[in-house]
This record gives C-alpha cells, sequence and structure tokens, in this order.
C-alpha cells in the first residue's frame, strides 16, 4: 500500500523546478506469473477462503506472464532543461514549493 500518491501536476512541477521538462508520460505495466497472482489475489479474501484457493496456483502454468497496470504507476520521462545549471528557485520551505495557492 503506498502511504502517498503524488498528482501529475504536483510531479510535473517538482521535475519543473529541479531543471527538467516532462517529454512523455505513460502508465505503467507490471508483468507477473498466473500462480503468483493468484495467491495475491486469494490472500485477499477471508481466512477459510484463502487457504482452500492458495494450493490451486500449484496446479496452474508457472510461464505464464500476465500483464497487470491499475493505473496508480507511471512512467515519467524528463530530460533536464539547458538552463538548469542554474541554482533553482528556494522557497521558505527550502524544497522549491511556494505552499500558496495561485
Amino acid at each position: 500500500m503506498h502511504l502517498q500518491y503524488f498528482s501529475r501536476d504536483f510531479f510535473e512541477g517538482m521535475l519543473a523546478r529541479a531543471g527538467y521538462e516532462v517529454v512523455h508520460v505513460t502508465g505503467y505495466t507490471h508483468y507477473a506469473t498466473l500462480p503468483y497472482l493468484w495467491r495475491k489475489a486469494a490472500a485477499q479474501l477471508p481466512g477459510g477462503f484463502a487457504a482452500l484457493l492458495t494450493p490451486l496456483a500449484r496446479i496452474m502454468p508457472s510461464a505464464l506472464i500476465v500483464p497487470v497496470s491499475f493505473g496508480d504507476v507511471k512512467l515519467f520521462i524528463a530530460r533536464k532543461h539547458h538552463d538548469a545549471d542554474a541554482a533553482p528557485e528556494q522557497a521558505p520551505d527550502g524544497l522549491g514549493f511556494s505552499h500558496q495557492s495561485d
């Protein structure tokens, strides 16, 4: 479980303040074997069901790879600005964020 999620705007702002420009943003797809996904799904069920379903993972083809994407993980591709060697402006929090709504 994630403790913090960042919005696309926030993350792009962080990159910009660090001297980067976003070139591309896309969803990220994980790949897992079918038995692994089965065990993870079974573990989410109430106790008795999980114990009954988990052993079925042993008879599933372990070579079967399944793409999994819930949309919560993103891949950001960014490049450094040419003028990024200049020191970034620092706000009172020391991180470059103003904490003021514009």
